[in-house]
C-alpha cells in the first residue's frame, strides 16, 4: 500500500497525486491519500475528488504534532503501521532516487509536494485524462463557449500570500509578456485569473482585448478558474505557482504559447517563452493596449437578478451571474458580495447546497454581517445538518432584524436546553467585544485551534485582533512601550483577504536590535484595549502578555491552556513548565483548562476558583485515524466542528462573567 500526503492548494494536490499515482502503478499497490490536514483547519480545500481521478481510500486523524510537512504529525500507533516513511526533504530529486529509497518495502509512506515533473513522466497521458473536471459547471461550459474562435490567452497573477513571501511577478513582467503576444497574435483577447482580480483591474485596466474572469464562489470557483486558464491557446503564467504550470501541463494545444519569467542566469525550462529582466525592459515600452469604455451597468442586473428572485427564476438568476463573471471589470466589492448572496440563493433552491454554503463562505471573508446573510447562512448550514453552527447565524440574524415575527420565530427554533439553543442564547445576547487573541504560534496555513476560534468570535458578531509572532528588531535597544507599540502598529496587516473575515493581525516584538528579550504583548494589548470602542478581552497562551505586576483594569483576560492531544499548541506544554501555567492561572480572570490532571491540580493543590474545565472527548490513539471510502466533496478551511464551537462559546460566556 502507498499511502500519500496530500497538502497544500489545487496545484501542490496535483503534483502529490501525480507522484502517488505513479509509485503505485509501477509497485502494483492501492494509493491511499492522507487528507488529515484539511481536516486539522487546513486554510485551503481538498480538492482531488472533483475530478476524474480514481476513487481512492482517503485517511484522516487528529494532529500529533503541529509541525508542517513533517511525519510528526502522524500518530505514533497510525506510524507503526508503515514499513518506511520517506520524505522529500531528505535529497530525493528523481524518480529513480524515490524508487531506490522505496526499495522493495510493501507499506510505504511519502511525505512532500514532490513537484518534479520526472516522478510522472512515465504516465503522462493517465495524468492529463485523470485531470479533467467529474462535473463541468456551467460557468466553465460558458467560459469555453466564449473563447471558441477566439486566439484566448490566459493572464494569471498569483498574489495574496505570494506578496508577504516576495514571490510575486512585476507588473512589467506582464506588461512585456502581453507585448510578446500581441507581437504575434495581434487578434488575441486576453483573459486575466487572479486571487486578488481587484488588483489586476486596478493595473491594467479597461482595456481592449482584455477581459477579466470572476467566477463567483469558493473551491468549485478556484477550479473553474483553473480549468479556463488550462483552455486557452496560450498562457502567460506565475513562475513560482503550481497552480500555473499545470494549467499548461493539462493544455495539448500543439501551437501553445506559455510566457513565464525566467532571471537570465536561471536555467530555462523546455517549453517555455521565458522573459528575463532585460527582455522585459525592453517589450514593456511598447505596451500600450487601446482602451475601452463600455462598462456595465450592474444595478441594472442587480435590479434584475431581485425581479426574478422573486419569481422563482432560479436558473436564469445563475445564468445571469455566469455571464457576469466572463467579462467583471465593472463589479465591485459590494457588487462581488451581492452576486455572492444570490448566487447562494439561487443554488439553495436548486438544492445545490454544496456551491450555496462556499458562496456564504465567502461573503463571510469580506466580513458581511447583515440580516440577509446571516438568514441565508441559517438556512443553508441547517440544511447541511450543521446545527451549532447554525444557531450562531439565527441568533445574529435575531440581533439584527427589524422583523419582529422573525425574532420570536428565531428566539423559539431550537429546542430548550439543548446545545444549539445554548449556542444561540450567548451569541444573541452577549453585548459585543473586543477579542484580542495571542496564541504562541504564528499566522500560518494552518488555522487550527487559536485561529478557529478567531474566526467563530468574528462570526459571533465581535471585532478581532491577532497578535502573531514574527520578529521585528528595528526597534529602540532600551524600547518604551511607545516604541513597541508604534514598531507594532506599522508591521499590522489589514487582513480582508482569502483567508480573514476582517480581523487585523499585528506583529509581537521578539527582540530589540540588541538581542533582549522584550515584553511585547502587553503594551500592545493595552493599547488595543484603551484605543477601542468596545469591552476588550485578552484571550492569551502567552506568560510574556502577563509579565510584571499591574492592575489590569482596561481589559477582562483570559488564559486558555494546552490540551495534549487535540491543540494545534500543545507542543507548548513541552516549554511553559507547571510552575508558568500556573502563573498564567493566577494572573488571569479566568482560566480555561483542557486536561483533567492539571485542573485537579489547580483544585486540590492550590485551590484557584476561577478555573473552568473544558474538555474535549477523549480520544484513543490506536484508533485515532479513520478511512474513508467515497468522494469528498468539500472541506472548510478552518475547523467549526461543535466542540470548536463548544469552547469559542465557553470564552465567550467567560468574557461576559463578572
Amino acid at each position: 500500500m502507498i499511502t500519500l500526503k496530500i497538502l497544500g492548494g489545487l496545484g501542490n494536490q496535483l503534483s502529490a497525486f501525480a507522484c502517488g499515482y505513479s509509485v503505485a502503478k509501477r509497485l502494483n499497490q492501492e494509493l491511499v491519500l492522507d487528507v488529515a490536514d484539511y481536516y486539522n483547519g487546513y486554510t485551503h480545500a481538498y480538492a482531488l475528488d472533483a475530478l476524474n481521478i480514481q476513487v481512492c481510500r482517503k485517511l484522516t486523524y487528529t494532529h500529533a504534532s503541529e509541525k508542517m510537512l513533517t511525519s510528526e504529525v502522524i500518530p505514533a500507533q497510525l506510524k507503526k503501521k508503515f514499513d518506511i516513511i520517506v520524505d522529500e526533504s531528505d535529497g530525493i530529486k528523481t524518480r529513480d532516487a524515490l524508487m531506490n529509497q522505496i526499495n522493495h518495502h510493501q507499506n510505504i509512506y511519502l511525505n512532500g509536494y514532490w513537484g518534479n515533473y520526472d516522478y510522472f513522466s512515465d504516465y503522462e497521458d493517465d495524468i492529463r485524462l485523470m485531470f479533467t473536471p467529474l462535473r463541468k459547471s456551467d460557468e466553465y461550459r460558458l467560459f469555453l463557449d466564449t473563447i471558441r474562435g477566439q486566439c484566448s490567452v490566459a493572464v494569471h497573477l498569483r498574489r495574496t500570500d505570494f506578496v508577504a513571501l516576495g514571490n510575486v511577478c512585476s507588473d512589467d513582467y506582464y506588461k512585456a509578456a502581453i507585448t510578446y503576444i500581441q507581437s504575434i497574435h495581434p487578434d488575441a483577447v486576453f483573459y486575466f485569473f487572479s486571487d486578488d482580480i481587484d488588483y489586476a483591474k486596478q493595473k491594467f485596466g479597461n482595456k481592449a482585448h482584455f477581459r477579466y474572469i470572476q467566477i463567483f464562489g469558493g473551491m468549485d470557483a478556484n477550479l473553474d478558474e483553473f480549468f479556463c486558464i488550462s483552455a486557452c491557446n496560450h498562457r502567460i503564467l506565475h513562475y513560482g505557482s503550481s497552480f500555473s504550470h499545470w494549467a499548461s501541463f493539462l493544455n495539448n494545444f500543439p501551437e501553445k504559447i506559455d510566457v513565464i519569467y525566467a532571471s537570465k542566469d536561471a536555467t530555462r525550462p523546455k517549453g517555455f517563452v521565458c522573459l528575463n529582466d532585460q527582455e522585459i525592459s525592453e517589450l514593456k515600452t511598447n505596451f500600450n493596449p487601446q482602451p475601452r469604455f463600455t462598462v456595465h451597468n450592474n444595478m441594472e442586473a442587480r435590479i434584475c437578478i431581485e425581479n426574478l428572485l422573486s419569481q422563482g427564476q432560479y436558473k436564469t438568476v445563475l445564468n445571469i451571474i455566469n455571464e457576469i463573471s466572463m467579462d467583471a471589470y465593472s463589479v465591485t466589492r459590494s457588487d462581488c458580495i451581492n452576486f455572492l448572496a444570490d448566487k447562494a440563493i439561487a443554488s439553495t433552491q436548486t438544492d445545490n447546497l454544496i456551491t450555496a454554503e462556499q458562496c456564504l463562505h465567502k461573503q463571510a471573508q469580506y466580513s458581511q454581517d447583515d440580516e440577509n446573510f446571516q438568514a441565508n447562512c441559517f438556512v443553508v448550514l441547517s440544511a447541511l445538518g450543521k446545527k451549532m453552527e447554525s444557531a450562531i447565524h439565527a441568533a445574529r440574524c435575531a440581533s439584527l432584524t427589524q422583523n419582529a415575527e422573525m425574532r420570536n420565530k428565531l428566539d423559539h427554533y431550537f429546542i430548550n436546553d439543548s446545545p444549539e439553543q445554548h449556542i444561540y442564547n450567548l451569541v444573541r445576547y452577549t453585548p459585543k467585544k473586543h477579542f484580542i487573541i495571542a496564541p504562541n504560534t504564528s499566522w500560518s496555513y494552518y488555522i487550527k485551534a487559536p485561529q478557529s476560534i478567531a474566526v467563530l468570535l468574528r462570526k459571533m458578531g465581535h471585532s478581532v485582533s491577532y497578535i502573531y509572532p514574527p520578529s521585528v528588531n528595528n526597534i529602540d535597544p532600551t524600547p518604551t512601550p511607545e516604541h513597541i507599540v508604534n514598531a507594532c502598529l506599522t508591521g499590522k496587516i489589514g487582513c480582508d483577504n482569502l483567508y480573514s473575515y476582517g480581523f487585523d493581525l499585528y506583529p509581537s516584538i521578539i527582540n530589540n536590535t540588541s538581542g533582549k528579550m522584550v515584553s511585547f504583548v502587553e503594551p500592545l494589548s493595552e493599547h488595543l484595549c484603551r484605543t477601542g470602542s468596545d469591552t476588550a478581552v485578552v484571550l492569551f497562551r502567552n506568560p510574556h502578555l502577563v509579565a510584571g505586576k499591574r492592575e489590569r483594569t482596561y481589559a477582562k483576560f483570559i488564559y486558555w491552556d494546552f490540551q495534549d492531544a487535540l491543540d494545534s499548541e500543545n507542543v507548548c506544554i513541552k516549554i511553559w513548565n507547571e510552575n508558568i501555567r500556573e502563573y498564567m492561572c493566577r494572573a488571569a480572570d479566568h482560566a480555561v483548562i483542557m486536561d483533567w490532571d492539571f485542573y485537579t491540580r489547580t483544585q486540590k493543590d492550590w485551590q484557584l476558583k476561577n478555573i473552568s474545565l473544558f474538555q474535549y472527548p477523549g480520544t484513543n490513539e490506536s484508533s485515532n485515524y479513520k478511512y474513508i471510502q467515497e468522494r469528498i466533496p468539500y472541506t472548510p478551511n478552518y475547523l467549526a466542528d461543535d466542540r470548536t464551537i463548544a469552547l469559542a462559546a465557553l470564552i465567550l460566556e467567560l468574557s461576559d462573567v463578572k
